[in-house]
Formats: structure tokens, sequence, C-alpha cells
């Protein structure tokens, strides 16, 4: 059919649309200004006509017919968000396609306007006003668009009873705890508009515009909500939908066929989406950067041609080409360069930040897509290597390089050792790899498969080194594996070890699965070990789960102990992440019920987690999970009587073992870490201060006293201006505090609000200042509160201008306040000269991590550390619930114990905004996320899996300097130098990043501590 609409366009292109118009099918959608549409239409039978802002611009014929074929297909067109006024002039000078819009209106369907700018609003073309004029609708501009703080939106009220609001999903409040959430709203509309979605705490403020009755039949919605479309099952499109095709999203739990053991290999091979890379002997390859080897002669050129991230056509060309060559994957580029004298390639050190040097990025899945095992290399135009195992740059491979020169190009080739790659596996049919180049002359990435994000499990290309009959053989070994799983009954309980990656409700075992009889644990005295219990059910219905325990268990000697002195049992809640995929990561408390339901066809996660007691020996328990579904539902007398005292015939019996070690931790540990807040969002402060000494984390989150700043400017005299019920809790038992995070850019704008009209730092400002720090360092010295107990930021990496007068705020703290502990955290972009200028006004620098692992200079670097000290290390991740458990959490004590570190920081981890249970800031492309290592509850906080390896880490550090003071060895590169090369050398282990060679590792050194 298509190809016959192409054959006659040019013929009548008015009438082969309106042929086409009323031979349409409907089953389509049309999206407009993204790559690819966030929200999954093929979960409810429908398909996606996306057409990119590129495509729009550059609109070819062809295009323009497709496009206008889609809208003819279509019930609805989606107008991404933030759509530029020329993709709008694009669209509507063309009358072609308003044609067609104006069909879709009169035959009932919708069209949706993203959230966009006061900008757009304002530079929108004159063509769509007339058009929105000549079809008698509301088109808003700049004046209808208004800013506020962040508020959700639900529907409103007054328009309860609308289909839109109601089926599948009911928008309220009570029904919808995503809500729509937004920070501008829509005011000053007309009568004829509905505001469907308001913030309903003041309905004032509407998120959504509803135009009904356009063109007769027609809707027009307008939104200023950007969580409406990021989501891959929005509840608001899912009731658009239904309410324009009657169709509605899957029931869970209602068909096992939708949740099927996935056969990733077939389905590539089915869409055609298989790359063939090239094989061949070792001697048809020789490293040297000249690309003119035999075997590059037989590979298929993969072309760097999707600009990041949009999409859009790159300026320079460059082509790729794999291969595996004996026991190597090769790698060959040719970029296009006619500026070589320009090239980047300043950055000699090897895992230094490559892509600010043009360069060349290559990500690999050696996992699956539901299970991603990432490897990462980055090759400078200069040679120079960076690589990564799971996010852990420690990691070093065998990789090596070589780099050329052509007429204008640069060139580029690598060899990765197989077993490095696959850690020693045997090469598997197939892998999954994106390529992408780095050009700093036009600021572009270049990407062989378009996605937003470096690396990014989601978006990557399948190649395979084997011969297609050979590939085919393990397609169907993959389909009749599946088939297997997929043909399994009844409930599988086992278990993986803690750290490991991507669980979710999809993650299945192996067709040969043992069940779980028994778990073993070890940790030291005071210290802690985990186990994770999955349960799978393989049964279309739902099965419910009573997870039964002993009220006490048997320790050393038989003397019983309570179980909840020891264990703790919570259930993993699966979560959308930053990759779009669901995984476990907040852990909930299963008590007092213990009840855990497993939909058909998927996996629940146990969390056992041990707390070891003092007393050295060994601990044991049971765990009997009873399936209460599947239990008799009415019994007789004699049933009932035969059944006492023996295990029930639904129930399995898991043996626990908790091996305590003679090595005991002190209490508190003596290791500095930060990463908590903002308790004070919930009012449980003292429950999340608690939390946090369970959990090693010394120093918590204080906000400054600025609240004593009145108008004027004036400074309060009120010790409780200074020192509130909050901070009496936080510094109550020798609790530790930081004050963050700008001291100087917060007093100043606090100065400012309230009347002050002078210079930053100037001798009226310094007055004000002395005079309110003056009243806060005497409540504070008025409650006890001593000089080791807090510190204060005086800025959140200073750098550029903001030195000088940072300076001089912290020379007149100390000069008038000597005692105040002070303290900065130094990001990527603070200079030696700007450190050096702090110095002798700062008591503790927290430098990132990277500066002293990957840097060039990071060997200087750490001596100035050292030199001065003392010093933590921090990390900071916007991303952080996709960082990898056992590399970025669990490794951070091991890591700064090898630097010579006095703390572990972790920052921009607890950024909510909103309800992070329900609630993400940025669903795609750059920003913050609600990826808070703990999430809020009514009693207090809620942990996740990387909270708990992030403690492991704490102990592990603990554990070495402990191991240190058994050897009687005065520094820690003592031990690692006894320690190199041995099974407890804390550099190997982190090159594996392997969650149960961890396990091992940490046994291994607790066997030590005890000889």
């Amino acid at each position: 059919m298509r190809t016959h609409r192409y054959t006659i366009i040019a013929v009548s292109l008015c009438v082969v649309i309106i042929v086409c118009g009323m031979a349409r099918g409907e089953g389509r959608v049309t999206v407009i200004g993204v790559k690819e549409s966030p929200f999954d239409y093929s979960k409810m039978s429908l398909g996606a006509d996306v057409f990119g802002v590129e495509s729009i611009l550059k609109m070819t014929p062809r295009t323009k017919v497709e496009l206008v074929e889609s809208i003819d297909d279509s019930r609805l067109i989606v107008f991404h968000e933030q759509i530029s006024a020329d993709v709008f002039k694009a669209i509507f000078d063309d009358k072609t396609i308003t044609a067609a819009l104006t069909r879709i209106l009169k035959r009932g369907g919708a069209i949706f306007f993203g959230a966009t700018s006061w900008q757009t609003l304002k530079d929108l073309p004159a063509s769509m006003r007339e058009y929105f004029l000549s079809i008698r609708a509301f088109l808003p501009g700049p004046g209808h668009y208004k800013s506020a703080s962040l508020f959700r939106g639900f529907a409103n009220p007054a328009y309860s009873g609308h289909r839109l609001v109601n089926l599948p999903n009911r928008l309220t409040r009570e029904g919808w705890p995503d809500g729509a959430h937004a920070v501008r709203y829509w005011a000053g509309f007309p009568g004829t508009v509905i505001p469907l979605l308001v913030d309903t705490d003041n309905p004032e403020k509407a998120v959504l515009l509803m135009q009904e009755k356009v063109l007769g039949k027609g809707r027009i919605f307008f939104s200023l909500s950007y969580s409406l479309t990021r989501r891959g099952q929005s509840a608001f499109f899912q009731n658009l939908v239904y309410l324009l095709y009657g169709k509605t999203p899957p029931a869970s739990g209602a068909s096992r066929s939708s949740r099927k053991e996935p056969t990733p290999l077939a389905d590539a091979a089915a869409k055609g989406a298989v790359t063939h890379i090239a094989t061949g002997k070792s001697d048809e390859f020789q490293l040297d950067g000249k690309l003119d080897d035999a075997v590059w002669k037989r590979a298929n050129p993969l072309q760097l041609a999707q600009k990041y991230p949009d999409g859009g056509e790159v300026k320079k060309q460059t082509d790729a080409r794999l291969a595996v060559v004996g026991d190597q994957l090769v790698l060959a580029v040719r970029a296009r360069e006619p500026n070589l004298a320009g090239l980047k390639a300043d950055i000699r050190t090897r895992d230094g930040e490559l892509w600010k040097n043009d360069s060349i990025d290559m990500v690999f899945n050696v996992g699956t897509p539901q299970h991603p095992d990432l490897r990462q290399w980055i090759v400078s135009a200069a040679g120079t290597i960076f690589d990564a195992k799971r996010n852990n740059r420690d990691w070093n491979s065998g990789a090596k390089s070589a780099v050329g020169r052509e007429a204008a190009a640069w060139t580029v080739e690598l060899s990765i050792p197989l077993k490095d790659l696959f850690d020693g596996r045997e090469t598997p049919p197939a892998f999954w790899v994106n390529l992408a180049r780095h050009d700093q002359q036009t600021g572009e990435i270049a990407l062989w498969i378009p996605t937003n994000h470096i690396p990014n499990p989601a978006k990557l290309g399948l190649v395979t080194p084997w011969t297609a009959e050979g590939f085919q053989k393990a397609v169907e070994k993959e389909t009749k594996r599946a088939a297997a799983v997929n043909r399994r009954t009844g409930v599988v309980i086992w278990t993986v070890p803690p750290g490991t990656e991507n669980l979710s409700p999809g993650t299945k075992p192996q067709p040969d699965q043992p069940a779980m009889e028994s778990l073993s644990l070890r940790a030291p005295g005071r210290g802690h070990d985990s186990a994770v219990i999955l349960i799978t059910n393989f049964d279309n219905e739902s099965n419910v789960f009573r997870v039964n325990h002993p009220k006490t268990i048997t320790g050393p000697d038989e003397k019983p102990v309570p179980f909840e002195e020891v264990f703790t049992l919570y259930q993993g809640i699966p979560r959308l992440n930053s990759y779009q995929k669901i995984a476990f990561d907040p852990l909930v408390p299963i008590a007092p019920a213990q009840l855990v339901t497993i939909p058909g066809g998927e996996t629940a996660m146990l969390w056992l987690d041990a707390k070891a007691p003092v007393t050295k020996g060994n601990y044991q328990t049971r765990l009997g999970m009873i399936s209460i579904t599947t239990l008799p539902k009415s019994l007789t007398r004699e049933q009932w009587n035969a059944l006492q005292g023996k295990t029930p015939p639904s129930e399995t019996d898991i043996r626990v073992s908790l091996d305590v070690s003679g090595a005991t931790l002190p209490d508190p540990i003596p290791v500095n870490t930060y990463t908590f807040g903002p308790y004070s969002q919930t009012g449980l402060v003292k429950e999340y201060a608690d939390f946090a000494r369970r959990f090693h984390i010394t120093y918590l989150l204080a906000r400054y006293p600025f609240g004593a700043i009145t108008q004027g400017p004036t400074m309060s005299d009120n010790p409780s201006d200074y020192f509130d019920e909050t901070m009496k809790i936080l510094t109550t038992d020798g609790g530790k505090i930081i004050y963050s995070y700008n001291l100087l850019t917060e007093f100043d704008r606090f100065l400012r609000r309230n009347g002050f009209e002078g210079k930053m730092a100037d001798p009226h400002w310094k007055k004000l200042f002395q005079e309110w720090m003056t009243h806060w360092m005497k409540a504070l010295a008025d409650n006890g509160v001593t000089q080791e107990q807090f510190y204060i930021q005086l800025q959140d990496e200073p750098h550029g201008e903001i030195i000088p007068p940072l300076v001089e705020l912290a020379k007149l703290v100390k000069e008038h306040f000597p005692n105040a502990p002070t303290m900065v955290d130094i990001g990527s972009r603070t200079v030696r000269e700007e450190i050096e200028a702090l110095r002798p006004y700062v008591d503790l620098f927290i430098p990132v991590e990277s500066r002293l692992t990957r840097w060039d200079t990071r060997e200087e670097e750490l001596a100035y550390y050292k030199k001065h000290g003392p010093f933590w290390t921090y990390q900071c991740s916007v991303r952080a619930d996709v960082q990898s458990l056992t590399a970025y959490y669990r490794y951070r004590g091991v890591r700064d114990w090898l630097l010579g570190s006095d703390g572990v920081a972790l920052f921009a981890f607890n950024s909510w905004r909103g309800d992070p249970w329900v609630q993400w800031d940025v669903i795609s492309g750059t920003g913050f996320h609600d990826e808070g290592i703990v999430y809020p509850a009514s009693d207090g906080p809620v942990p996740t899996m990387r909270i708990m390896e992030f403690r492991q880490g704490i102990e592990d550090f603990a554990l070495l300097e402990m191991l240190r003071g058994k050897r009687n060895l005065p520094t820690r590169e003592a031990l690692r130098k006894r320690l190199h090369g041995t099974v407890l050398d804390p550099v190997l282990l982190l090159q594996g990043a392997d969650p149960e060679e961890t396990r091992q590792w940490r046994s291994k050194l607790l066997d030590v501590l005890e000889e």
C-alpha cells in the first residue's frame, strides 16, 4: 500500500492523501519532536510513527508524505516537549500538513502539545496563529505562561466525571500517585477551555488545558508537565489512548505471554538487527593504526552518523569496523578530520577523562538486555586508553592501541583480549555494543546507536562474530532454553550474592537452577552480612507467601537469642531507574505480617540482613516459606491434627547460618562518612539520625541558621534561632554535622533578601557576618557542641570569580573564630592556585575522587592533600540509582583506604524534589533524579540495596585498618605492599568488581584477623 502511494504521489499529492485518508486504519500514533517516544504505545497494540526535529526541519518530499500518511492513520498527534518555533513553522506553513491536521480533528482525533517555554510561545509562527484562528481554537501565548515552584497536578475536581480522567486510571489525588509534576502553569485562558489537570491545593494553577468539540469532534491539549510525556507507561496517556482508540494496557498478571523469558537473539534476528563482524587469524592483523590489514577488507563498516543526543546528522564522517582475530577483539576507526592540527589529545594518563579529548568511545554489554554487564573502552587521538568494568575505572584490561594520521583523517586501532572482555568465558554468539566519537572541535558526539547517555545498556547494537549458520544455531539454542523456562510451573526459590546487578521482577533462574536449601553468612563482631532470596512464580496466578521464622535463634552454646536482634527481613521494591528499566532498589521491612505477593510469571526479592553480635560463634535459624495461596481451603479435624508439629506440604524450609568472627569492629567505626538528608522534610529527625548511625554514617546534613537574619538587616539574639530542636537531636550523644552547602553565597543572599544593598565582603557586610556568626558559635558552645562535632562548608565546589570573596570570608572566620572547623569540597573545575589560596583557612578538603584516581596530576595532588591533611574524597552522580552496587558503592571504602583518606562522602544522593517514591524530576536526558540512597517512610527512612553495599564498604575500610594494626605496620602503604599479589590484595579485588569474589575476599580477611 505504501509503495503504491509513493508511486502516484508525483501525479497528485492532494488526491492521494484524500484516498489514503478514506482507507486509513487509525492504528497509529504520530509523535513529533523526539527520536524515540518514551511512552510505549506497542503495549497498547498501537504503532508509533516518530518524526525527529531534524527530519521536520530538513523535510524531504518523502518525509512529508510519510508524515501526512501517519496523521491520516492516527487518532492522536503528540507534539513532544520543548519543540522550537522553527518546527511549528515547518508544520503549519505547509497547507498539505495542516489539511491532515484538520481531518484528524474532524473525525474525533486529538492533538497534544507538550511542555513548552515562554520564548517559544512568544516566537510561534504567524501560520500557526492563523490556523488556530481558522479552526476557532484557543492558542496560548506568553501571557498565559506563569512560573511557580514544583507542584503536582491532578484531575480538576470540577471535571472528575470526565472519562479521560477516570478510565482506565483514576487521575485524582487518591488514584494517581504519580501526578503531573510541573513548575509552570496556565492562567488567563477563556472559559471555553477546560483546565483538566490542576494543582488541587490551588485550582487556579492549570497544568493541562483541554479544548473539546474542535471542528465538531476534535480535542486539543496544552500541557506544562514534563512528567506526562517522559514515562514509559504514563497513566495520562493510557487514558488518552483508551478514550481515542478504545485500547487499554494489559492487566498485570492477566497473561503469562507478556512475561515470558525473553529471547533477545531471536528477536533481533527476526528484526534483522544483527550486524556480522569479521573474523580472522592473528597474522591477518597488525596493531599499527594503518587500517590496511586483510581482516578490515572483510569487515562491515559501522557508520557513526547519529548526533548525540537528538539523532541529527553530524558534520564529519566516522566509520568503524570490528573483528575477532585469534584471542583478541579488534577495532578500527577512521575519523574524518580536515583540521588535524586542531586535534585535542593532551590527556596522556591511562583512565583519564578522555571524553574531553578527541576520542573513540566503545561500550560493551556482555550480559543480556535485562541483566547488563558493561565494559567500556575509550581511546584518544594520542592512543591513550581508558577502560572500566561495571563502572569500575580502577579495573585495567590488557588492551593496546595504535593511532595514525591520513590526509584528512585520524585513525585508531584497539586490541582487547577476549578473556578481559568476557571474563575468561567462551566468546558468546553475540554481544551488545555501541560506538561514539567525541569531536572537540565541533563539540559533537557521533553515535552508531542513538542514545542520550553513554554508556546506556538500553541503547546498544547487537553484533556477532559467528557465521550465519552458527548464529542461527545459537538462536535455536536460546529459543529452546527460553521455552524450557517458560514451561516451568510452580515456584522456585533461589539466591544470588548481594551486589548482583539489575535484579528485577523479570529476573529468572536457569532452567536447571536447584532449589535453595540453606544460606551461609559471615561477619565480624558488630559487623554485617546479607543474603538475597529470590522467589520466581512460574504459574499464571499470583502466589502469596508468608515468611515464617522462630522467635529466637540458636546461638553459641545453644543459648537462645531473639531473632530481631540479629536478623531483619526486607522485601525489594521495583522502581523505574534512570535507564528506564525496572529494577529492585528500596528495601522495605516485611514485618509484621511478613507476606510476599508474587504475580504470575514474575520474581520477588527478599533481603535478609544480619548484624553480628559481639560474641564469637555460630548462630542458626530457619526461614519457612509458606505458600498460603496453595494451602487447603478447608481442613477436617483429622487433617488438622495430622499436620500438627509437621511441616506443611507447601512450606519450603531454608536453614540460615551466621558465622560471627572473633574479629570485632569498634563502636563506632572510626571512619568519617557523610551522605545524609534531607530528613527535615519529614519531621522524623531522630529516626533519621538513629538510622544513619546504624549504617555507619557519622556526619549528617545541617542547615545554616539564616533564619536569624531579619529585616534591616539585623541579627537576632535569640539562641533558638541559631540552635533549634533539630540541631539538639542531631548533636545528641556526640552526633556530628556538616553545615552546607554555601556559606558565602547563601549568607549574601539572605542579607539582600532582608534589605542589604552593599557589596559582598565590604566592611558593613563583614560586620553583619561577624555579629551573626558570634551568636551562632555561642549557641553551639552553650549547647555543648564541640569543634570535633561539626564542619562549616564555606562553598560548594568553589572556582573562578567566587574565590577572592571566599578567601576574604574564610580569613574572617579564622581571624575571629579560629576554632570553627571549615571545609571545602573541590570539584573538577577548581585549579591548584585556587586550592592554595584557600588552604590557610580550610581545615578539611574533600576533593572529588576522580582528581586523585584518574587525572594526570593525581599523584601530585594526592601527595598535596596527604601533606596538608586531613582529607576525604567524594563522588557525586545524578544517576546514582544505576551506579554499580559493587564498584561504586561497596568499593568506596577500599578505594579511600588505598588513597589514604580520612573519610568517605557521597553527594547528590537525597535530592528529593516532591515524593521520591513516585516522582522523577528528569525522566530522560541530563539533570537530577530522585534516586535517594534512602527513601522516606512514616516511621523513618527505608534503606536501599545501595546503602547496604556502602555500609559493607565502610566496614571493609575498618577491617583493613584492623589488619594494619594487627601486623603492627605504620602506614596503609606498608600493609598494601605486604598484601601485594596475595588473595587479600585490595588492588586486585577492585579490578574484578565481582560480588561473589568480594564475599570470598571479606571471608579470607576475617580468617587472617582471627589468626
